[in-house]
């Protein structure tokens, strides 16, 4: 009797710790998760496990338990989980728990015990951990793990939420002094339309700098110009003011800013941006703007310069400078341009606009398209003011998603009656909001704004800039020797070409169809010829057909 009892004392010494060794985990990592033995099968009876977790010292521990199902009884007494920081029990839980729970240690250490009996086993439980510092080693940085940036006057922000004490370092702004702070940034397009007449549109970029004015100064005393202050200027969907001052003599504008002229048709502006009313700040500017009607012309704006100054506002001279627009005759295969093709070759236009980022333009909007003899003694209107194709015109309008690269139909190359070359020419608006449908799909636009309020007009129009483009093309005739080199005559970058198995065969259909049209239709063609012959239309492109020489 006594050696059964000794011999039952020893099988449960060994048993025990076995058991322990099988699921104690200690975690060391920035981040992990534990689980119950066997989760999400039902873990083992009479089980005890030990789960501890040790941060780096500047860290506290957020532990979160997602998913917690064991034997219920009430006070826990069969089957839990209990969390402990130090000697300190932060809870207990048993049960079914389905609403994730959460503890926050404020320590750099935590242990998790999970004991079940020897009755009822359920699938236990599983839990995720995360640290956090509880302060950043290296001055500059906030956040959980100290990799945000803020940029303090001369101290350290908040470790949680980045604040500042004292503001920002110069060059820095917003709550936290993570945004890049700099002068605002100026453009002038200067506009000598034949249509829309002589205007300058000026453009301000504050850089979400808040300035309380904005305004053209009148004279040398820096004064704000009475009709020339920060209400008149419009501000377009990317936050960028713009003023649209229109040239409407030698010496008046509209609206009425104060300006100096410096020889025939150069007029010049001052701009003055204010952060603190009555006094110079730092990023304080006056920038100078000048525009030389003479000179500008379809293609020409003005560009940017950022500069920065000390102590007083500085002086900022913006310049002219070209916009880079090209109207390509392209292959509508390749996209590469074409110089000279058969007439009935297949083209296409693209009026393209290389963006520099910026306050340069975002887009172009092409309208009244032309075809033009090389001469300019022809021309037929392809598209209207709208940008929509005239009645019976070979070309559509020039759309895109990218409002900076637009392209028409594929068309077949036609021609001016007595001519072997051909011009395209097209008008067109910059756009300096993007995505503005105005240079995505003009034509759909204005079909769709048929009937705008004088304000929404008004708003446009300073966020436009006119211009011109235009391409020529050389035409070659077909002549019985060269129609099977057709496919050689594309003049372009590279050597792609229609395969001639395919070309002989629609060839051959065309001629199968031509010939049983004119046995079945013969009288009827005669007649409705001859009823229906209408002279030439003379304000559209006309295609022409060339015989072969005999």
């Amino acid at each position: 009797m006594l050696q059964f009892k000794f011999t039952c004392a020893l099988i449960i010494v060994i048993t025990i710790p076995r058991s322990l060794q099988e699921c104690d985990e200690t975690f060391t990592a920035t981040n992990g998760s534990f689980s119950s033995p066997n989760y999400p099968g039902n873990y083992p009876a009479s089980t005890t496990c030990v789960y501890t977790i040790v941060a780096d010292t500047r860290k506290i521990i957020n532990l979160r338990f997602t998913d917690v199902t064991t034997e219920l009884q009430t006070n826990c007494k069969y089957d839990n989980i209990t969390i402990y920081e130090g000697t300190g029990l932060l809870g207990t839980l048993c049960g079914k728990i389905d609403t994730p729970r959460s503890f926050n240690i404020t320590s750099n250490k935590v242990k998790v015990i999970f004991i079940s009996d020897s009755g009822n086993q359920e699938k236990g439980f599983q839990a995720f951990y995360t640290t956090h510092y509880t302060e950043c080693e290296n001055i500059g940085f906030y956040g959980p793990n100290c990799d945000k940036v803020c940029h303090c006057y001369q101290s350290q922000c908040d470790f949680r939420t980045g604040k500042c004490d004292y503001g920002c370092e110069r060059g820095w702004m917003g709550s936290r002094c993570d945004q890049v702070k700099a002068p605002a940034e100026v453009a002038t397009y200067c506009v000598n339309s034949p249509t829309k007449g002589k205007y300058a549109l000026l453009r301000v970029d504050t850089k979400n700098v808040k300035y309380v004015r904005i305004y053209v100064v009148n004279g040398n005393d820096n004064a704000p110009s009475a009709s020339c202050d920060q209400e008149m200027f419009i501000e377009d969907g990317d936050g960028v003011l713009n003023l649209k001052i229109k040239v409407e003599d030698d010496n008046t504008t509209s609206p009425n800013c104060y300006h100096t002229k410096t020889g025939k048709g150069v007029f010049k502006w001052t701009i003055r941006t204010e952060e603190v009313s009555g006094f110079y700040s730092y990023y304080d500017r006056l920038y100078e703007l000048s525009c030389d009607f003479t000179k500008a012309h379809n293609l020409t704006r003005n560009n940017k310069q950022v500069v920065t100054g000390i102590v007083h506002p500085r002086k900022v001279g913006v310049v002219q400078t070209t916009e880079d627009v090209k109207l390509v005759i392209q292959n509508p295969v390749t996209s590469h341009p074409v110089s000279k093709v058969p007439v009935g070759s297949r083209i296409q236009l693209a009026v393209v606009l290389h963006e520099r980022g910026g306050l340069s333009a975002s887009g172009i909007s092409p309208y009244d398209c032309f075809c033009l003899s090389s001469d300019f003694e022809i021309g037929h209107r392809l598209t209207d003011s709208n940008g929509c194709p005239v009645s019976d015109s070979p070309v559509f309008a020039l759309t895109g998603s990218n409002g900076s690269y637009l392209t028409s139909n594929v068309f077949d190359t036609f021609t001016i009656e007595g001519r072997l070359d051909i011009m395209f020419s097209c008008s067109f608006e910059f756009c300096f909001v993007s995505k503005d449908r105005r240079c995505s799909d003009r034509c759909g636009y204005m079909k769709s704004q048929s009937s705008l309020t004088i304000r929404t007009k008004r708003s446009t129009n300073q966020n436009r800039k006119t211009g011109q483009a235009s391409a020529h093309l050389l035409l070659i005739p077909k002549t019985q020797k060269d129609k099977h080199t057709d496919k050689n005559n594309l003049s372009e970058d590279s050597d792609d070409t229609v395969p001639e198995q395919l070309a002989v065969l629609i060839t051959s259909l065309i001629l199968v169809v031509c010939a049983i049209w004119m046995v079945v239709f013969s009288h009827y063609k005669l007649v409705l010829a001859k009823r229906y012959q209408m002279p030439r239309r003379q304000n559209n492109c006309q295609r022409l057909y060339i015989h072969p020489h005999a």
